[in-house]
């Protein structure tokens, strides 16, 4: 006889999905109700040929 399944994981807290916004200048997303990412800041030194680097803000920094 085969050992019993083990039970399954409990689901983890899984963080808030990202939310969309429009600025005046450009779109943005709020990632974890924390971060603002800015799509239309593209930080061009950063970049690499399989991504691209966007301005970042901590909406909880001191």
């Amino acid at each position: 006889m085969p050992p019993p399944a083990a039970p399954p994981a409990p689901p983890s807290a899984s963080p808030s999905p990202p939310r969309l916004g429009q600025a005046a200048e450009g779109s943005y997303i709020i990632v974890r109700d924390r971060y603002t990412l800015y799509c239309y800041r593209l930080i061009p030194s950063l970049e690499m040929p399989n991504a691209q680097a966007f301005e970042v803000t901590d909406r909880q920094a001191f």
